[in-house]
């Protein structure tokens, strides 16, 4: 696979190295997912990505529940 989206992927999972967050996600992607009641998100702000000459809008999947578990 090749493209900006995989790139894009590969240097966000790489960052996860870099901050207490197993799972890193890009703005759009928190912007769809930004109406679920199951996912808690944190916004770290713009990144400097490598590969990428414009900073990337960095979130943090800080909380999840699997539906049906406890009321959720």
């Amino acid at each position: 696979m090749i493209g900006d989206a995989v790139n894009v992927a590969a240097r966000l999972e790489a960052l996860t190295k870099e901050y207490p967050y197993a799972i890193l996600i890009n703005g759009s992607t928190a912007q769809v997912l930004q109406d679920r009641d199951d996912l808690i998100l944190k916004n770290l702000g713009p990144t400097m990505v490598k590969g990428r000459s414009e900073p990337v809008d960095l979130y943090a999947v800080v909380d999840w529940r699997k539906p049906g578990i406890m009321g959720g």
